[in-house]
C-alpha cells in the first residue's frame, strides 16, 4: 500500500471526526422526561418554573387567572444533528410537558411522549383501504 492511500484514509477519518464534533455542539439538549420531575404541583412558583425550564415554547390562556405552558422537543434521530444530514433523517417522535399555571403556582403538570411508530398499527389492516 502506498503512503498516499494511508494519508487519504487519515484525512477522511479526521474529516469525519471533525464533522461529528461540530455537528453535536450547536444546540443545547433538553431532557423533558427528567425535567418534569423537578416541578412540584402546588409548590413550584411561576418564577421557579422559568428558572428550571426557561421560557415555554407556547402559552395559552385557559381562564382569567390560568395559563397553559407548553414545552416541546423533537426526539433527535441518529445522525440527525450532523451537518447537511438532517434532511435525510426524520425525528422518531416528540416529547412535551404541559404545565397549568394558576396565579403564581403550578396547578398541574403532564408529560407526553409520542413516537412515529405509535400509529403504525393503522397500516396493518387492509380494511381501511377502499378499492
Amino acid at each position: 500500500m502506498s503512503v498516499s492511500f494511508y494519508r487519504c484514509c487519515l484525512l477522511f477519518i479526521l474529516a469525519l471526526s471533525l464533522t461529528q464534533v461540530l455537528g453535536c455542539s450547536n444546540r443545547p439538549v433538553r431532557n423533558l422526561a427528567s425535567d418534569v420531575s423537578l416541578i412540584q404541583k402546588g409548590e413550584t412558583t411561576r418564577q421557579e418554573l422559568l428558572t428550571l425550564l426557561g421560557e415555554p415554547d407556547s402559552r395559552r390562556q385557559l381562564a382569567e387567572n390560568q395559563e397553559e405552558w407548553l414545552y416541546e422537543e423533537q426526539i433527535a434521530a441518529r445522525f440527525q444533528d450532523l451537518p447537511y444530514a438532517d434532511r435525510f433523517f426524520k425525528s422518531p417522535g416528540s416529547q412535551r410537558i404541559v404545565v397549568i399555571v394558576q396565579g403564581d403556582q403550578v396547578l398541574d403538570t403532564r408529560y407526553e411522549s409520542q413516537s412515529r411508530q405509535d400509529s403504525s398499527w393503522q397500516d396493518d389492516f387492509d380494511w381501511q383501504q377502499t378499492p
